[in-house]
């Protein structure tokens, strides 16, 4: 299962958005798929799993920005993260006439 916060377009012509989203489980590909199958909404430039925008425009944008785990000797709570990378931003100013206002809408744990 993945949770994820979604950011909804105000406007329902608009096709890109921004997920956040939450593996539960270390599956390949589990976020493109369910991206793409699950919530019709591919990753941009996932040309495996169906993106309208071609990868190299700004490449597959996915990235792992944060990172939380038990620590396997002491036990301590590790939460390490980063900002994501610049050509996230990029693409949202390259292609900003495809999105819209967004309002986040948070995905009920299953």
């Amino acid at each position: 299962p993945v949770r994820r916060k979604k950011r909804t377009p105000k406007d329902a012509d608009a096709f890109v958005t921004t997920l956040e989203l939450t593996p539960h489980h270390g599956r390949t590909h589990q976020l493109r798929v369910h991206c793409s199958e699950g919530l019709g909404a591919p990753i941009v430039g996932d040309n495996r799993y169906g993106s309208h925008i071609p990868p190299e425009s700004h490449g597959l944008l996915l990235a792992a920005v944060g990172l939380s785990f038990t620590h396997p000797v002491t036990g301590e709570q590790v939460n390490l993260a980063m900002e994501e990378p610049a050509r996230f931003q990029a693409f949202r100013e390259a292609y900003a006439d495809l999105a819209s206002p967004v309002q986040i809408e948070d995905t009920p744990k299953p």
